[in-house]
């Protein structure tokens, strides 16, 4: 009878330590898988955020350019 019910206790207390690595393994995964979709977007964010500021310095270069000077322009943005 006593063997019984420490086989018992002891079956439920491994199933207790099982689902409690289990939630933490999952957890785990979880926080793990945000990181690395903070980390791109992240980069994202910052490769669109040096496209915008080749983008915005494109069209300056190309109006002051000495093929195509543009005097309004110049006169409208940089006086």
């Amino acid at each position: 009878m006593i063997a019984v019910a420490i086989g018992f206790f002891g079956g439920v207390l491994l199933a207790i330590i099982a689902y409690a690595g289990s939630s933490a393994n999952e957890t785990a995964t979880n926080i793990e898988r945000q990181l690395v979709v903070n980390a791109l977007d992240q980069s994202i964010a910052h490769a669109l955020n040096e496209q915008r500021s080749v983008a915005w310095w494109d069209e300056p270069v190309t109006k002051s350019s000495d093929e195509a000077l543009d005097l309004e322009f110049i006169d409208a943005n940089y006086c």
